[in-house]
C-alpha cells in the first residue's frame, strides 16, 4: 500500500502500476476495470501484511482443473467430532505440512462441504494418511461408500484415526482462514505416528495410482 487518506480510500501499488479504489464496510474493494481485492481493513490499520488480489478473470475451469489434476497427491481422510460426539469425516488431497518449528500441518475444505459445520478454532481432529490398499477408505469419505467393507478406526491414542493407516495426525485447529471458495484449516501438531512398512495411496488427474 504506497497511501490512503482514510479507512475508506486507498492507492495500491502492484508491480508497475497502481490499483486504486474504495474499501466497503466487509472489506470487498471494487475498481473501475471491473477487479477485485479481497482486502482486510486490518492491512490499512498495520495490523495484517497479507493482501490478496483476485481479479475477475476469464478462463476455463475445466483446464484449470485438468492443469490442477496433474500434480500427483496423497489421500488423506480428516476425521472430526459432530454436536452429538459422533464421527464424521473427509477424503481430501489438499494437505500439507507447513512448519517443523513449531509443527503444524493444514488443509483446505470447500465452503459447502458438510465438515466445515463440525470444525473450528481449537477443535481437536484427526488426518490420516491412506497406504496404497485403503482406496475403499478414500471412496467410502468421498461419498462412495461400499457396503461390504466397514471402515476400522483406531482410538489408542486419543482421537479416531484410520485403522492401519500410512501415517496419521491429531491436531488442534489454530485457525479457519477464507481462501476463496474453501476455507483453509491451520492446525498445531499433539500426535502422530507412521507405519514404515506400508506405501501410500496415489491420486493422479481424477484416478488412483
Amino acid at each position: 500500500i504506497r497511501e490512503y487518506n482514510s479507512k475508506s480510500k486507498f492507492k495500491l501499488g502492484l508491480g508497475n502500476f497502481n490499483i486504486r479504489g474504495d474499501l466497503n464496510p466487509v472489506g470487498l474493494i471494487k475498481h473501475k476495470d471491473n477487479s477485485k481485492i479481497l482486502f482486510a481493513l486490518d492491512i490499512l490499520l498495520g495490523k495484517q501484511k497479507h493482501v490478496y488480489y483476485e481479479p475477475f478473470l476469464s478462463y476455463d475451469k475445466t483446464v484449470l482443473k485438468k492443469v490442477a489434476s496433474s500434480f500427483a497427491t496423497g489421500v488423506t481422510i480428516i476425521t472430526a467430532k459432530d454436536n452429538d460426539d459422533g464421527l464424521v469425516g473427509m477424503t481430501a488431497s489438499s494437505f500439507v505440512s507447513v512448519s517443523l518449528d513449531p509443527p503444524l500441518v493444514s488443509f483446505f475444505v470447500d465452503n459447502n462441504a458438510k465438515l466445515l459445520d463440525n470444525i473450528k478454532t481449537g477443535d481437536t481432529i484427526g488426518i490420516s494418511i491412506l497406504s496404497s490398499d485403503q482406496q475403499n477408505i478414500s471412496n467410502h469419505f468421498a461419498g462412495y461408500p461400499d457396503p461390504e467393507k466397514a471402515v476400522e478406526f483406531d482410538q489408542s491414542e486419543g482421537f479416531p484415526v484410520v485403522k492401519s493407516a500410512l501415517a496419521w495426525y491429531i491436531i488442534k485447529v489454530t485457525q479457519l482462514t477464507p481462501t476463496g471458495d474453501h476455507q483453509m484449516v491451520l492446525c498445531a501438531v499433539e500426535k502422530l505416528g507412521r507405519n514404515e512398512d506400508l506405501s501410500p495411496l496415489l491420486y493422479y488427474s481424477g484416478k488412483y495410482l
